[in-house]
């Protein structure tokens, strides 16, 4: 029996194209992506490169000004604050509902023990792709509607924060953080699991301010988690979509950028 398949228009295909290397890395935050950049990339009109970049800044993931080029935003320290403290919010009255459906449970469990297993074998955008896989169904679980579609708005900026972190967690790193939440949330203890979930947003938090590809882990994580995030990553640039934006913002921003101890707000997450 043939393979059902979703046809998608060039647009469609040229922005998850781009969405895809924007998630791999390829692109610097602050970087420019001119529409000749972008049709001579994907061999396709300006029309058409111009339609797709309209289309990622509408979802957040660029950002564009008049008589200039697009570009991938840089997250500074109180937007990166003000979206972890909204995506954590969600996912905790999610987790605080008790409506969870077991089915959605198990299968969120399935998906931590699979990542869990092939750690050693994913790319840093099929990391970062279960790690939003997960957080999109955890703000589902409730069965709020409406709070999973406010949580799926914040998802082009969760994007741009994973992009700019170094490099990603492992695998195996995300997967035993994934797993306590949901071992607090079977056994019932909404409490532990909405601290679980804070433990883990610091650890993004940390990563992303710091420029730290090792991030800091709390005092009794287990020693498989600490040892588990070796090794480092660079950050590459794709010059064929043009140069940085005036005054290596991207840099400076980050450069400067405190950890997540001198957050205020995040103390409190």
């Amino acid at each position: 029996m043939p393979v059902s398949i979703t046809p998608v228009s060039v647009v469609e295909a040229v922005c998850e194209a781009l969405t895809a290397e924007i998630m791999q890395g390829l692109v610097r935050p602050g970087a420019a992506l001119p529409e000749a950049g972008i049709a001579s990339r994907y061999g396709v009109s300006r029309l058409t490169a111009r339609d797709a970049i309209a289309r990622l800044v509408s979802t957040g993931l660029l950002q564009r000004e008049r008589n200039r080029s697009a570009w991938l935003p840089v997250l500074d320290r109180r937007a990166l604050q003000e979206l972890v403290a909204v995506r954590v919010a969600l996912e905790e009255s999610s987790v605080y509902s008790r409506r969870h459906d077991p089915q959605m449970l198990a299968t969120m469990d399935m998906a931590t023990q699979g990542l869990r297993q092939s750690a050693d074998r994913l790319d840093p955008q099929q990391v970062w792709d279960a790690e939003l896989a997960f957080h999109r169904e955890l703000a589902r679980l409730g069965g709020n509607a409406r709070l999973a579609k406010v949580h799926a708005g914040t998802q082009a900026e969760a994007c741009i924060a994973f992009v700019q972190a170094p490099g990603a967690p492992s695998a195996l790193q995300i997967a035993v953080q994934h797993a306590r939440i949901l071992r607090a949330l079977r056994e019932g203890d909404l409490e532990r699991a909405a601290g679980e979930l804070r433990h883990h947003a610091r650890e993004l938090v940390d990563r992303v301010t710091r420029g730290d590809r090792h991030s800091t882990h709390a005092a009794g994580a287990p020693e498989a988690e600490r040892a588990a995030d070796a090794g480092t990553d660079s950050h590459p640039v794709d010059a064929e979509y043009g140069e940085a934006r005036e005054g290596g913002e991207a840099g400076s921003r980050a450069a400067s950028a405190p950890s997540v101890g001198q957050h205020p707000a995040l103390r409190a997450l």
